[in-house]
């Protein structure tokens, strides 16, 4: 099921959205993202995944059993998956700004290798299947330390101005808002809607995107993440909620 969107806990609240919304969407507007936003497309996939043989067991056998061998499969298993998701964010956050992501990618994949690896490996053995896919649990992680790593460089844009308390209040009382949002909780659209954001070119919404609804992160932890106060982080994500409506109105007209 998609994640439900976490209320605004101020005084102005983006209301909660219902679970069992539908609408009719545009056949000829195939996503292009796949069927879930964690994992590669299918066209990256057509032959065996390397990371199916990634299980807590071998990762046991590797750091606390100490055997070189799976150790090594391990290794194997998570520079595929880092480097992945490492590729794919860096696509999404540095090559908005005209930068090559490819000069960038070796840097964040040795960066968040240190970071599974340290505390005796505590991040790789924390991982259990009922917590996700591994593509999905190390991906969220590799994630977290692109935009950690990007705005320690002053590489983002999550210094923007919150918005002002007057259009603050205009967005959160709009009679047709919370309506117009039930669209998002179709799968369907939420991946066309995604894929839509992606075209805009604007790196802050679509890191706050992947946070919010990619990887479920509540609020306040995904406020320390992009370095922003829990307000600020509410009123930017009512303003995503914006984009998003003028988006799926946009979709519905085509």
């Amino acid at each position: 099921m998609v994640n439900e969107i976490p209320p605004v806990v101020n005084d102005g609240e983006c209301a909660t959205l219902p679970t069992n919304s539908t609408i009719a969407l545009p056949e000829d507007s195939p996503s292009t993202f796949g069927t879930d936003l964690n994992r590669p497309r299918e066209s990256d996939n057509r032959s065996k995944n390397p990371l199916d043989e990634l299980t807590p067991e071998l990762i046991r056998r590797a750091y606390i059993d100490h055997d070189r061998a799976a150790e090594k499969i391990v290794l194997g298993r998570i520079e595929t998956i880092v480097r992945y998701h490492v590729s794919l964010s860096l696509r999404r956050y540095a090559a908005q700004d005209g930068r090559d992501p490819s000069v960038y990618i070796d840097d964040y994949v040795s960066t968040t290798k240190e970071h599974l690896l340290k505390d005796n490996c505590r991040r790789l053995l924390d991982w259990k299947p009922e917590l996700g896919s591994a593509q999905a649990y190390f991906g969220k992680i590799t994630r977290n330390c692109v935009i950690q790593k990007l705005k320690s460089r002053k590489q983002n844009h999550q210094t923007e101005t919150a918005t002002d308390g007057e259009d603050f209040e205009k967005l959160t009382n709009d009679s047709g808002f919370s309506s117009m949002l039930d669209t998002i909780l179709h799968k369907d659209l939420m991946l066309k809607l995604y894929d839509r954001l992606v075209a805009t070119r604007s790196v802050r919404e679509i890191m706050l995107f992947d946070l919010v609804y990619n990887d479920k992160m509540e609020p306040k932890e995904a406020a320390h993440l992009l370095g922003v106060t829990l307000d600020t982080f509410h009123q930017a994500h009512c303003r995503l909620l914006k984009r998003l409506k003028q988006i799926a109105q946009d979709l519905l007209r085509e």
